[in-house]
């Protein structure tokens, strides 16, 4: 007799073929999933078990065909999930182009630095769906990040220290963007609140 573990295609192929006995099968998806959920338990501070359950599941000649359908099946959704991710990011980036290129028509109409840092902002904010865009000057001698706003009267400017800036802090400080994670994936997490930076 000839067993293997792990469930592979050449598994289910030698099984198929009797040149095999049986294999056991290790779902890489319900492993990940597991995974996940104690990831995010630990995040929280919730206390974790010991160890956790896994259902192995022996694959031989009764059932290797419906065992090779299903992870014919689950390919396939996994390409079709990896299309539907591709085609967000091509919208996405698409709206970016969108925003930039509106941006770039308007500013060689404006000559006021406040005004066109308002047609920025309300840009961004209606391309990219979010409720309120604040724009920040960085002021490098002072290590300050000073807030656009259009009605501020003369001395009475809103300044955030870089240390104390959040993410926009750390964009700053690694000299790289970084993009708050998308409605969906934050949904599922704890609220945070925090400057959050905007393309510019």
């Amino acid at each position: 007799m000839i067993a293997g573990i792990g469930g592979t295609p050449e598994a289910l192929a030698a099984i198929a073929d009797g040149s095999m006995t049986a294999t056991v099968d290790i779902r890489a998806d319900e492993l990940g999933k597991q995974a996940l959920d104690l990831a995010y338990q630990a995040a929280l501070g919730q206390p974790l078990p010991a160890y956790f359950g896994y259902r192995a599941r022996l694959i031989a000649a009764p059932n290797v065909a419906e065992v090779a359908t299903q992870k014919l099946v689950a390919l396939a959704n996994l390409s079709s999930r990896a299309m539907s991710v591709r085609r967000r990011q091509q919208q996405e980036r698409l709206t970016q182009l969108e925003t930039s290129l509106e941006i770039s028509r308007r500013v060689g109409a404006i000559l006021d630095y406040r005004q066109l840092s308002h047609e920025i902002a309300n840009l961004i904010r209606a391309n990219y769906g979010y409720d309120r865009v604040r724009i920040f000057h960085w002021v490098e001698q002072e290590q300050l990040l000073v807030l656009d706003q259009a009605d501020q009267a003369q001395g009475s400017q809103t300044g955030i220290p870089l240390t104390r800036a959040g993410v926009l802090g750390q964009a700053l400080m690694r000299n790289e963007a970084i993009f708050p994670m998308h409605n969906a994936a934050r949904a599922s997490l704890p609220t945070q609140s925090g400057p959050i930076p905007a393309p510019a």
